[in-house]
Formats: structure tokens, sequence, C-alpha cells
């Protein structure tokens, strides 16, 4: 976890997940962010998004994975449940482990 948390510190990309801090107990690992909604939530709940919205969104994304790679850093897990929507509706990636 403490690699993740540097890797997303060292990035500044509104559509990369920012940490602001992580700590953990005898148990799990916890990474405090910014509130944000799970896009496979939005979708599964949704009847129906616009060819339009797909487009916003997809677009965002590849703008997230270009910029991640812009910085030698590969992200090779960028399924659906690994994208946040910010409290403005953008896309942000994160699980950056």
């Amino acid at each position: 976890m403490e690699a993740e948390f540097k890797i997303m510190n060292k990035l500044n990309n509104p559509f990369v997940l920012k940490a602001r801090y992580f700590f953990n107990d005898t148990k799990y690992l916890y990474l405090a962010t910014d509130i944000m909604l799970l896009f496979g939530d939005l979708l599964r709940s949704a009847d129906d998004i616009t060819e339009n919205e797909a487009r916003f969104y997809i677009a965002e994304m590849v703008l997230a994975l270009e910029y991640l790679h812009s910085k030698d850093v590969a992200h090779t897990d960028a399924h659906i449940n690994n994208w946040l929507l910010d409290k403005d509706g953008h896309m942000v990636l994160f699980d950056l482990g």
C-alpha cells in the first residue's frame, strides 16, 4: 500500500486518484481519498447512457491512461471497478498497486 500511495502522490492529473493518506490496523490497510462513486455502480443503476455520455467517459479514461504512460506508469488492471466518478462527474482511475 505504501508503494501505491507514493505513486498516487507523485502524479498530478485530474483523472488519476489522489490519495490523502493511508494507515493500517492489524487486519486491514486503509487509503483515504475524496468521496467518489464507483463508475460500475452508476452503470448498473442507470437504465441507459447516451452515446455522448459514453464518449465523454471513454475520452477521460484515455486521457488518464495516456498521462500514466507519459510518466512511465503502466496500469494493467483498468477494468470497470477501478474507475470512480468525482463530485463533478469526471472519471478517476485508482488501484495503482
